[in-house]
């Protein structure tokens, strides 16, 4: 029992090739519905009558919805089987850990349904972020036929010079699909949703062996994954290799006091390591070899990130000297 070196090698690598799959199919969906939707509003444009036929207008606009409807629902049935895999591979973890006896059913049918409830770590519901896509594509197309008939009023345009400018105006480029959480922050849907992708992974991931190592009465945990991928000030660096507690006994930190402090953020993926009783004193050696090389390995992070600043600059810098110069 307990996680070996070797294992947690093992397991981080598995948490990142489930974190490219489900990114991957997540990614397929929206291009699959985008692809429908571009071909929609391409069909549409080339009637001929759509300038002047509000009904075929309102027709374009409840396709275009139906898209999205289609999308979301493919998105929830991902997100279902994304939550449950997820989920079960974690529980399988933490029963070849711990002494934990009880059975996937009986797991499942006690936390699944509250980590389906908490899917979207932004506080985006159901996949709501698709249903702000689909009334921003209508939103779009409502101004062009608007913007289309104003002109047409100053300038007397016939009926075909209507279609043919309304034409020229949808089948171009369209904007870029955007997307505004609750915290203002503008996102294009496939940065956004790979985010959600792998932030729900690495949560329900850690969610369920937590709630597995509870079952089976551990206390304490390993923060395992390594050192941040990124510089400091990333809260990471604080707690990657810390010992933590579920309720705060033995004198050390809890879990709750880490993740406060931004331990698990977004777009995090540490996850957690059983630390039985028998191999406290092996997890404090891992621990103080950790703390004492932390300081060292924040400023190498922090100087390579400077480093490769000053290389961006120097790169940007170089293209617009060249430009200047062939013009």
């Amino acid at each position: 029992m307990g996680t070996t070196p070797k294992t947690r090698r093992t397991r981080k690598r598995a948490l990142r090739a489930r974190i490219a799959r489900e990114t991957k199919r997540m990614r397929k969906i929206l291009a699959d519905g985008k692809a429908r939707l571009d071909s929609q509003i391409l069909r549409a444009a080339n009637d001929p009558k759509l300038a002047v036929s509000a009904a075929r207008r309102n027709k374009l606009y409840r396709g275009i919805r139906d898209i999205y409807a289609a999308m979301s629902a493919d998105g929830g049935e991902w997100a279902r089987r994304m939550v449950t895999g997820t989920a079960k591979e974690a529980f399988r973890n933490a029963a070849k850990d711990t002494d934990l006896a009880a059975s996937w059913d009986k797991f499942s049918q006690k936390h699944v349904a509250d980590y389906m409830a908490a899917f979207d770590p932004r506080g985006v519901k159901d996949l709501a972020a698709i249903n702000q896509l689909a009334t921003s594509d209508v939103r779009w197309l409502r101004k062009q036929f608007v913007d289309v008939f104003r002109e047409a009023s100053i300038t007397g345009a016939s009926m075909r010079e209507m279609s043919n400018e309304l034409k020229s105006r949808i089948v171009g480029p369209r904007p870029d699909w955007k997307f505004v959480d609750k915290s203002g922050r503008r996102w294009k849907p496939e940065n956004y949703f790979t985010m959600v992708t792998r932030t729900t992974v690495a949560t329900v991931n850690r969610e369920a062996y937590l709630d597995a190592g509870t079952d089976a009465g551990i206390e304490l945990y390993e923060v395992a994954g390594g050192p941040p991928t990124i510089a400091p000030p990333d809260p990471c660096w604080d707690w990657f290799g810390k010992i933590l507690s579920v309720t705060g006994g033995q004198g050390y930190p809890t879990i709750g006091e880490a993740e406060s402090d931004g331990l698990f953020h977004p777009n995090c993926i540490h996850y957690l390591a059983a630390v039985l009783p028998e191999e406290v004193e092996d997890a404090k050696r891992r621990e103080q070899i950790v703390d004492d090389n932390r300081s060292d390995a924040k400023q190498a992070a922090t100087d390579r990130e400077e480093e490769q600043k000053a290389r961006d600059k120097a790169e940007l810098a170089a293209k617009k000297k060249a430009k200047k110069s062939a013009a």
